[in-house]
């Protein structure tokens, strides 16, 4: 199941040659119906502009759009007319656009994060194939953007490192930092108590008095939730926060509809043409990538 693959746009190329070269294709690969990486079939959406300016130029243009929605490849054909003498239309030129795809597991600590963002959004459920490292990235980067004014930071510098039960340390405007645990479970579902209960000792010991400990994939037991409401915890003036893979993944969804995402290549090549707006597939695409149903 580690061997799940993510793609993450890297360009576009407009020669054939030069794709299959930088996806290290051989030169039988061809463009059908079918995609040349995984061979599922192509979505083909065509669009056109009529009568557009440009400097001493009229002319009216073509888009042929084909997507792989099983992988995301896609590729852009455009074809120009220019207005001539008399009225008519002379065929100009044709051009091509190729998406360059770079391939990675779901557990290599290389993989963009804004990738593996994008994937738990639509398939939470392989949170727990990420790395270690990838997992508390993944949480700095959405509590960052969920407390708009805070800091974020490794507790020893650097991700994954020994950390003495503290992984992240948040500071917020008018607030004491607050510790932060990430824990990823492969095979288990409910939180062992003895582990909560050894981060609260662990960041009172390093001198916090906030923590949140964090369980991307698991949940907590009714025993293990009173922890937060313990009467002697209050007394010392120590809070504690439980964040379970139901509310993490409510915090993921709605930073992602905050932020401003990088959008697919082919989004500002297609927007010139006529009915980009209503094309219900395109637009199903981008909200999809935004975060919204799949």
């Amino acid at each position: 199941m580690n061997n799940l693959p993510l793609l993450a746009y890297e360009s576009s190329v407009t020669s054939f040659d030069e794709w299959r070269n930088a996806c290290g294709l051989s030169k039988d690969i061809v463009v059908d119906d079918l995609c040349p990486l995984c061979h599922c079939r192509l979505h083909e959406h065509s669009l056109r502009r009529e009568d557009c300016d440009l400097i001493d130029e009229r002319f009216r243009e073509y888009a042929t759009f084909r997507h792989c929605d099983n992988c995301g490849w896609w590729s852009i054909h455009t074809e120009r007319d220019c207005k001539v003498t008399g009225g008519n239309y002379a065929h100009v030129r044709v051009n091509n656009s190729y998406a360059v795809l770079k391939k990675f597991r779901i557990d290599d600590e290389e993989a963009p994060l804004d990738v593996i963002r994008q994937h738990l959004l639509v398939r939470y459920e392989h949170a727990g194939l990420i790395s270690a490292k990838k997992a508390e990235e993944l949480v700095r980067s959405v509590f960052r953007e969920a407390h708009g004014s805070a800091e974020v930071h490794y507790f020893r510098g650097f991700a994954y490192q020994a950390d003495e039960g503290i992984d992240l340390v948040m500071i917020e405007t008018g607030e004491g930092p607050t510790a932060i645990q990430v824990k990823r479970r492969i095979s288990r579902h409910v939180e062992p108590i003895a582990d909560v209960r050894a981060f609260v000792a662990s960041f009172l010991l390093q001198g916090f008095h906030s923590g949140v400990y964090v369980a991307l994939t698991s949940r907590f037991s009714p025993t293990t939730k009173l922890i937060p409401v313990n009467e002697h915890l209050g007394m010392h003036g120590m809070k504690v926060r439980l964040v379970d893979a139901d509310e993490f993944y409510a915090m993921l969804r709605r930073v992602s509809s905050l932020g401003q995402k990088r959008m697919p290549g082919w989004v500002d090549m297609l927007r010139v043409y006529d009915g980009f707006d209503t094309n219900d597939y395109l637009m199903g695409l981008i909200e999809r990538h935004q975060g919204g149903p799949a």
